[in-house]
Protein backbone atom coordinates (compact mmCIF):
# COMPACT_ATOMS: atom_id res chain seq x y z
CA UNK A 1 0.00 0.00 0.00
CA UNK A 2 1.17 3.18 -1.04
CA UNK A 3 0.24 7.04 1.13
CA UNK A 4 -0.18 10.01 -0.63
CA UNK A 5 -0.55 13.41 1.44
CA UNK A 6 -1.98 16.38 -0.74
CA UNK A 7 -1.86 20.25 0.64
CA UNK A 8 -3.83 23.40 -0.53
CA UNK A 9 -2.84 26.56 0.85
CA UNK A 10 -5.80 29.78 0.50
CA UNK A 11 -5.05 33.49 1.25
CA UNK A 12 -7.19 36.04 2.51
CA UNK A 13 -9.08 36.59 -0.73
CA UNK A 14 -9.94 32.85 -0.82
CA UNK A 15 -7.34 31.92 -3.56
CA UNK A 16 -5.43 28.83 -3.72
CA UNK A 17 -1.69 30.53 -3.25
CA UNK A 18 -0.08 26.59 -2.82
CA UNK A 19 -0.51 23.36 -3.50
CA UNK A 20 1.86 20.47 -3.14
CA UNK A 21 1.86 16.63 -3.60
CA UNK A 22 5.17 14.78 -2.53
CA UNK A 23 7.01 18.21 -3.08
CA UNK A 24 5.52 19.36 -6.38
CA UNK A 25 3.71 22.61 -6.57
CA UNK A 26 0.45 22.27 -7.93
CA UNK A 27 -1.23 26.02 -9.29
CA UNK A 28 -4.51 26.92 -8.87
CA UNK A 29 -6.92 30.50 -8.42
CA UNK A 30 -10.09 28.89 -6.82
CA UNK A 31 -11.91 29.86 -3.85
CA UNK A 32 -13.02 28.25 -0.50
CA UNK A 33 -16.18 26.47 -1.88
CA UNK A 34 -15.21 22.56 -2.21
CA UNK A 35 -13.13 23.35 -6.01
CA UNK A 36 -10.13 23.58 -3.63
CA UNK A 37 -11.20 19.71 -1.77
CA UNK A 38 -11.71 19.26 -5.13
CA UNK A 39 -7.94 19.86 -6.87
CA UNK A 40 -7.05 17.75 -3.80
CA UNK A 41 -9.48 14.83 -5.42
CA UNK A 42 -7.76 15.48 -9.15
CA UNK A 43 -4.13 15.29 -7.44
CA UNK A 44 -5.57 11.89 -5.65
CA UNK A 45 -6.59 10.62 -8.74
CA UNK A 46 -3.59 11.26 -10.57
CA UNK A 47 -1.26 9.59 -8.05
CA UNK A 48 -3.66 6.33 -8.41
CA UNK A 49 -5.71 6.74 -5.84
CA UNK A 50 -9.29 8.81 -5.13
CA UNK A 51 -11.44 10.92 -2.49
CA UNK A 52 -12.57 7.72 -1.22
CA UNK A 53 -9.74 6.36 -0.24
CA UNK A 54 -9.06 9.65 2.52
CA UNK A 55 -8.51 8.34 5.26
CA UNK A 56 -7.76 11.82 7.49
CA UNK A 57 -7.76 15.57 6.83
CA UNK A 58 -6.34 18.35 8.99
CA UNK A 59 -7.70 21.56 8.29
CA UNK A 60 -5.30 24.93 10.10
CA UNK A 61 -7.07 28.39 10.09
CA UNK A 62 -5.80 31.29 10.84
CA UNK A 63 -9.03 33.63 11.13
CA UNK A 64 -11.38 31.55 13.84
CA UNK A 65 -14.40 32.52 12.15
CA UNK A 66 -13.71 30.52 9.03
CA UNK A 67 -14.48 27.58 11.16
CA UNK A 68 -18.50 26.71 10.38
CA UNK A 69 -18.07 27.57 6.50
CA UNK A 70 -14.56 25.37 6.50
CA UNK A 71 -16.27 22.72 8.57
CA UNK A 72 -19.76 22.73 5.94
CA UNK A 73 -17.65 22.35 3.20
CA UNK A 74 -15.75 19.67 3.91
CA UNK A 75 -18.42 17.87 5.53
CA UNK A 76 -20.20 17.95 2.23
CA UNK A 77 -17.30 17.07 0.42
CA UNK A 78 -16.81 14.08 2.63
CA UNK A 79 -20.04 12.82 3.95
CA UNK A 80 -20.26 9.50 2.47
CA UNK A 81 -16.63 8.61 3.49
CA UNK A 82 -16.43 10.45 6.92
CA UNK A 83 -12.22 10.24 7.28
CA UNK A 84 -11.02 11.55 10.88
CA UNK A 85 -11.00 15.12 10.45
CA UNK A 86 -8.31 18.10 12.53
CA UNK A 87 -9.31 21.74 12.63
CA UNK A 88 -7.20 23.82 14.40
CA UNK A 89 -6.88 27.75 14.66
CA UNK A 90 -3.36 29.05 14.52
CA UNK A 91 -1.47 31.83 14.98
CA UNK A 92 -0.20 32.32 11.29
CA UNK A 93 0.48 29.96 8.50
CA UNK A 94 4.12 29.84 6.71
CA UNK A 95 3.24 32.66 4.25
CA UNK A 96 1.30 35.27 6.06
CA UNK A 97 -1.56 35.64 2.95
CA UNK A 98 -2.64 32.32 3.85
CA UNK A 99 -5.72 31.67 5.61
CA UNK A 100 -6.18 28.22 5.47
CA UNK A 101 -4.08 25.11 4.79
CA UNK A 102 -5.89 21.24 3.81
CA UNK A 103 -4.13 18.47 4.32
CA UNK A 104 -5.32 14.86 3.08
CA UNK A 105 -4.13 11.24 3.59
CA UNK A 106 -5.19 8.59 1.34
CA UNK A 107 -4.35 5.53 0.61
CA UNK A 108 -3.59 4.34 -2.84
CA UNK A 109 -4.69 0.75 -3.39
CA UNK A 110 -2.88 -2.42 -4.66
Amino acid sequence: MVYEEIRVAIDHDADVVSARQKGRALAAQIGFSGSDLTLIATALKNAGSSIDHVYRTRMFLTHVEDWETVGRVHGKFFSLIRPAATMVVIKQLLDPRWRIEIEADAYIPD
